[in-house]
């Protein structure tokens, strides 16, 4: 939906984004064994399963489970670089209109994923600050690298910036990082992880 104008100027960006990366990485500016990628997709879970309520020869047919339009749930993944690179453990953010937390009482301590809530089902910047704390959520590396400064690669989402009162960058100094955004309405060309994790994950989901 883009105009040819807008396009080569998203193009042009991405090349400058590209080529400073390349200098960087170069000059030893950037490491790649510290540097990450976080990115999320919202989904919606169709809550219907297809059982009904009723006798034969009724003329309205009731559903036993059944939600309009699905419940929202966001996907977060995680994506280290260098020759070690690995998919950390994703974390999943479901809707819940009282943000409760844990869900109805059960804990937090699945091995290999971690969950937060929010009110639609997606990230805000009060979680997002949180997701930058948790320590099931991403991968530290190897003991020399763990007191050096990691670079985090996001997109431009409004949720991916501090809320006004700091916690977003008291996150990110606790956990000796920083932020580094990416070119607006590039996603599709230059996220990583939307490119090869989250894009496999969609795959196999239209499979099913």
């Amino acid at each position: 939906m883009l105009s040819p104008t807008r396009q080569q100027h998203i193009d042009k960006q991405i090349a400058f984004h590209l080529g400073q990366l390349a200098r960087e990485f170069c000059a030893g500016t950037l490491d790649e064994n510290l540097v990450e990628n976080i990115d999320e997709t919202h989904c919606k879970v169709n809550l219907d399963n297809g059982k009904t309520l009723g006798f034969r020869g009724d003329n309205d047919v009731k559903y036993a489970d059944v939600v309009s339009g699905g419940m929202g749930m966001t996907l977060m993944i995680r994506l280290t670089g260098g020759p070690h690179a690995r998919i950390c453990n994703p974390c999943v953010i479901f809707q819940n209109a009282s943000k409760s937390y844990p869900i109805r009482g059960v804990p937090d301590d699945v091995p290999g994923i971690c969950y937060k809530m929010t009110k639609k089902g997606f990230i805000t910047q009060k979680l997002w600050a949180q997701y930058l704390q948790e320590p099931r959520a991403h991968y530290r590396g190897h003991a020399a690298d763990r007191s050096k400064q990691r670079m985090i690669f996001v997109d431009n989402f409004n949720g991916h910036h501090d809320d006004g009162n700091g916690n977003m960058h008291a996150a990110l100094e606790s956990s000796n990082a920083t932020l580094r955004y990416l070119v607006v309405a590039a996603t599709d060309k230059i996220q990583r992880c939307d490119l090869f994790v989250i894009s496999k994950i969609k795959d196999a989901w239209m499979e099913i």
